[in-house]
């Protein structure tokens, strides 16, 4: 993105790493609003969080092993934006916190040829829980090198099946296997990111497909990445009669699975979701979204 492209983003196109387990988001002036921001952040958080989970299946990421941060400063000030940023688990810090976040901001700054900015007006920081023991050894178990989303369909869920089976969970290809996946490996901490390991996610989102596929009795394809580098958020698309509906499994799961839960906040299960979908034999597109 251009220097001038950069200045017209009330949000900056790049996200900051900060040490190996934080991140930072620069906005720069107020988006249009309380609905505005939270647009534009969600837009960001989703893309980060699905670009890491994504990477490389035997990749480790520091969040399998410790909590983590993700930051927001503000430089412009946007009525109500505490309202707008709960949904991702954003509570207010004080800027002297955040020292060195702001040392990058402003060399990132002036990089990019924008007037260093004067000192935030507010500073917000969300919790990114680390993975339980049980969902970092299922994720070592499933990890190979082989497997990136579309490449070899069905085969990272297949793995999962044979690590828990000798633990003594049997898994098939059905929604109460999807019921069990998730009381197994996903959290049900509120207020935070519940971060889950990259190899079990694609597990995970393999799962779904594999569900959808035999227990719906539809043909399920994988939409994979046409770069030998770059990895693609898990999809499927399905044939309809207009042609083929796409379903982003990485997004749902991303959405039901890791972005923060409200206190008492009732959320259906995946399969659920999957169950739904499918009920007619080709699927909607309904996502779990905080806005």
């Amino acid at each position: 993105m251009s220097a001038v492209d950069m200045h017209d983003s009330p949000i900056h196109s790049r996200v900051l790493s900060i040490g190996d387990a934080a991140y930072a988001l620069a906005c720069w002036r107020d988006p249009g609003g309380q609905r505005a921001l939270y647009a534009a952040v969600q837009r960001s958080v989703e893309s980060l969080l699905l670009a890491l989970l994504c990477e490389e299946s035997t990749s480790s990421h520091p969040f399998d092993q410790r909590d983590g941060q993700l930051q927001l400063v503000m430089f412009e000030r946007v009525p109500d934006a505490e309202r707008a940023l709960a949904a991702f688990g954003f509570q207010e810090k004080e800027p002297s916190d955040l020292d060195e976040t702001l040392r990058h901001i402003r060399g990132e700054a002036s990089r990019a040829g924008r007037p260093v900015p004067d000192a935030p007006v507010q500073c917000f920081e969300a919790s990114v829980a680390q993975s339980h023991d049980r969902a970092v050894r299922a994720a070592q178990s499933v990890a190979t090198t082989k497997d990136r989303w579309g490449d070899r369909p069905g085969a990272p869920f297949r793995r999962l099946v044979h690590h828990l089976r000798a633990r003594g969970v049997s898994l098939g290809p059905d929604h109460q296997s999807i019921r069990t996946l998730e009381d197994l490996f996903v959290s049900k901490r509120s207020g935070v990111i519940r971060w889950m390991p990259p190899p079990l996610f694609l597990a995970l989102c393999d799962a779904l497909a594999v569900v959808a596929a035999q227990a719906h009795e539809v043909r399920v394809e994988y939409a994979a990445s046409d770069s030998a580098e770059d990895a693609v958020p898990p999809m499927i698309r399905v044939p309809s009669a207009e042609g083929f509906i796409y379903v982003p499994l990485g997004l749902h799961v991303l959405r039901w699975c890791i972005m923060p839960l409200r206190a008492d906040e009732p959320v259906d299960s995946l399969a659920d979701w999957l169950e739904h979908q499918f009920e007619a034999g080709s699927p909607s597109n309904n996502s779990r979204s905080d806005s």
